[in-house]
């Protein structure tokens, strides 16, 4: 099978990328092989080794650039609604809001990320731990932050920012943009599941956020503006 009329070398590594994501994710890593991914791009299976050289790089490149593309997100997310100069109950109501609709809006990625950790090889592994530590941090501060201005009553700052991160994303495993409830009602209700957990009672404003698409390079991004 020839390349598909039209595509350059950097279609075909977005569209390998592409329907990577979404093979892994229905069927599993292991399940999936290069020559199934080559036959959903429309290209010889060697083509895919001129950009990835093993389906453990294809994987690697995956989920590193979910981790690039959601601190990037998070970062352009901060810098546009001045996050430093929020108390720690608006950071926390800011965070929820822009992880559940960062996560809604990328399923496939998002499920990979987290269930095909186990296929990663060790070295893999440490990198894209390490990244996943850096956005649970965020967390953590937001936590101590309300700790210090008497905002928020923690018992234990890592089991509470775990406890969070769980609850958030564990939405994508059951919400759909056809159900009973709309994306901003849940958003809504998760925000104020939040702040119940660190102790905040008295209903508060929320932030209406919506998704913008923007571009870092060749990878989609998204931000909430």
């Amino acid at each position: 099978m020839a390349r598909r009329v039209g595509m350059n070398s950097s279609d075909t590594a977005q569209a390998i990328r592409h329907h990577a994501v979404s093979l892994f994710a229905r069927h599993g890593y292991e399940a999936v092989s290069m020559r199934q991914i080559a036959s959903a791009v429309g290209v010889m299976p060697g083509a895919l080794y001129h950009h990835f050289a093993t389906k453990q790089d294809l994987l690697m490149c995956l989920m590193d650039e979910h981790m690039q593309r959601l601190h990037h997100s998070w970062q352009s997310h901060c810098a546009h609604h001045h996050f430093d100069k929020l108390d720690a109950a608006q950071k926390l109501d800011c965070f929820v809001q822009f992880h559940i609709r960062y996560h809604i809006a990328l399923p496939d990625d998002v499920f990979l990320s987290f269930m095909e950790l186990r296929s990663l090889k060790t070295e893999h592994f440490k990198i894209i731990e390490q990244a996943r530590k850096a956005y649970e941090q965020v967390v953590k501060d937001i936590l101590l932050q309300g700790q210090n201005t008497k905002q928020m009553q923690v018992d234990d700052t890592h089991v509470t920012a775990m406890a969070l991160l769980g609850m958030l994303t564990g939405l994508q495993y059951w919400f759909s943009q056809s159900g009973r409830l709309s994306e901003d009602e849940i958003v809504r209700s998760y925000s104020r599941l939040a702040m119940q957990m660190v102790g905040i009672t008295a209903d508060r404003p929320s932030y209406p956020f919506q998704f913008t698409p923007v571009t870092s390079g060749d990878k989609s991004c998204l931000i909430l503006s």
